[in-house]
């Protein structure tokens, strides 16, 4: 454990001393503080976006995706990849020569100033938007480090919640977009390579793909559910899953967990079973009956694919279903060209040269990280069959096979996924509530070191409520970053693209594209989704539709309400 611990916190410290140099090399001019003075190069441009994009849902929620699937959940990989390609060869560079050339520093300003609108409407709508979604998004990234540290050290939950909200933010804070850039290249690097190496540790061990396959049909695959919450004064995560019940004891006393055909029930003291009510969706089990405080409540349920379907790139999907999820992974790459944290990396390039050198380091970047992260998850399947919670994949394949030491870097790489997202949100954000909200929409003059006080209040502000989120009993990764992912790319993504390749996008196109992208990605989510997968349907990810939609609208009513002449 000491080990473990001094690889963990080297790493950390590293980071801030990095944040804190950083921090000394930005003035308190505005677009010093929110994009670097826009000279960074391709390195730092190409890895900080790239991992920045991508969050704890790739070490965690991804890595799960492989668990479960199997060799279909390489489409996530595939679509990533697709949306790769088309911001490094046809979005960044138009977007850093469009930005440069209007002074725009933020996303809502800079749709602002492309359509010439006036009204302020799409700088307060903008702002709306980003701040909601980014602080979900923030949250989710804090939960990842929660779920790490508990997975590791058993810390409760709630300790590497405030662990990565602090350090995020206190870099964040001092360094500003040189410290979120700078951090995020190392941070990259440490992902990418703990996405490569420890797979290629796991394979070699298994004994190439018949070991795997082998290891995989040993264990025949049924449903499982994951159990969360307080057992005494200890946080618990369980997996309980038919035919295997979970014990929890205090003596003399002793309550038996158990589940069959769907049915929760619970044995108190060996005597008969109790069918465990489902209360809005949770199975909450009750510690008190034998003495012990708390309560477990039941979170996602995990259907691995038989051994067949988990080695085939269709799942043993076929007709709708299998349509429904390739759009859906597919899609997944249309919320690149539309999330204001990676935007913001190519308006702060030096020059689109730089854009072009950091295509090669990006595209390798993508495949290496996105079909590791799979790759990690279809080993820990054949390795950890009986494994807790499929987010553990990569934490725990690492204590199998490497010093404490190294398993406190790979918990680093963790972090490192979470901060080179949670960092690039958070000053998005700040950045569209000082620039345009208050500069613009209150039209209140600030100079430099009042907005940069304002900026940094915000980040804090940000931050507090995504870890109050974050505590919350909702900790499922992949489900927040997806959703606020949609949004983003809904929302920002089919303007964006239409401002650097068509001139006659006008302010209602934008606000309506805006408008219908972020409400149909609600909409879709809550209520649509859900409608047409119980009536036999596809599972539609819900970015698609809305970035249909707002893109229709933004074409739509840049006809019918055209730009004013200048």
């Amino acid at each position: 454990m000491v080990w473990l611990l001094a690889g963990f916190f080297a790493y950390m410290a590293f980071i801030l001393v990095v944040g804190v140099v950083a921090g000394r090399r930005t003035s308190n001019r505005m677009e010093s503080f929110y994009l670097g003075d826009r000279k960074v190069g391709a390195w730092v441009t190409a890895i900080s976006a790239s991992a920045s994009s991508e969050s704890g849902w790739l070490v965690l929620g991804c890595v799960a995706m492989g668990y479960v699937y199997g060799v279909a959940g390489y489409w996530i990989t595939i679509g990533c990849v697709l949306g790769f390609v088309f911001n490094w060869f046809f979005f960044a560079e138009r977007m850093r020569k469009a930005s440069a050339a209007n002074g725009a520093l933020t996303v809502p300003e800079f749709l602002e100033r492309a359509t010439g609108d006036r009204s302020r409407a799409i700088r307060l709508i903008g702002v709306v938007i980003i701040f909601v979604l980014m602080f979900t998004y923030v949250a989710a990234q804090l939960t990842a480090a929660g779920v790490a540290l508990e997975s590791v050290f058993g810390w409760p939950y709630w300790i590497g919640v405030l662990i990565g909200a602090a350090v995020t933010i206190f870099y964040t804070t001092i360094g500003g977009y040189r410290a979120v850039s700078w951090t995020d290249l190392f941070q990259g690097l440490l992902m990418v390579a703990a996405l490569v190496l420890l797979p290629l540790v796991a394979w070699i061990h298994l004994g190439g793909g018949a070991g795997v396959e082998a290891a995989v049909r040993s264990r025949p695959a049924q449903p499982f559910h994951v159990f969360q919450g307080t057992v005494g004064n200890e946080y618990r995560t369980v997996r309980v899953e038919a035919g295997r019940p979970v014990t929890f004891r205090n003596p003399p006393h002793e309550l038996v967990l158990g589940v069959e055909e769907g049915t929760f029930h619970v044995t108190v003291d060996g005597g008969t079973a109790e069918e465990v009510p489902e209360v809005d969706g949770m199975v909450r089990v009750g510690m008190d009956r034998i003495g012990l405080e708390g309560a477990l409540t039941r979170g996602k349920t995990y259907e691995p694919k038989p051994a067949d379907a988990f080695f085939s790139f269709t799942g043993g999907m076929v007709g709708l279903i299998l349509l429904g999820w390739i759009v859906e992974m597919l899609g997944i790459g249309l919320g690149y060209p539309g999330s204001p944290h990676v935007v913001a990396r190519f308006m702060a390039a030096k020059s689109e040269r730089e854009i072009a050198r950091g295509r090669v380091i990006a595209l390798t970047w993508a495949v290496l990280a996105e079909g590791g992260a799979v790759s990690m998850g279809i080993l820990a399947r054949a390795l950890l069959p009986d494994l807790v919670d499929p987010q553990w994949g990569l934490l725990k394949t690492a204590e199998l096979f490497l010093h404490p030491l190294f398993v406190g870097l790979i918990l680093a790489a963790v972090f490192a996924a979470l901060r080179s997202t949670a960092d690039s949100q958070l000053l998005v954000a700040s950045s569209a509530v000082v620039r345009d909200f208050v500069g613009h929409v209150l039209r209140l003059r600030l100079d430099d070191r009042q907005a940069m006080r304002i900026a940094r209040v915000v980040v804090l502000v940000l931050g507090v409520l995504a870890v109050l989120l974050a505590l919350s009993e909702n900790r499922f990764i992949f489900w927040f970053v997806l959703f606020s992912w949609a949004g983003l790319g809904a929302s920002f993504g089919p303007s964006l693209v239409l401002a650097v390749s068509w001139k006659r996008l006008s302010p209602a196109g934008v606000v309506a594209s805006m408008v219908l992208g972020f409400s149909t990605t609600i909409v879709w989510s809550v209520w649509i989704r859900d409608a047409i997968k119980a009536r036999g349907g596809p599972d539609v990810y819900e970015l698609v539709p809305a970035f249909a939609l707002a893109l229709l609208a933004a074409v739509l009513f840049s006809f019918l309400f055209p730009r004013r002449a200048r």
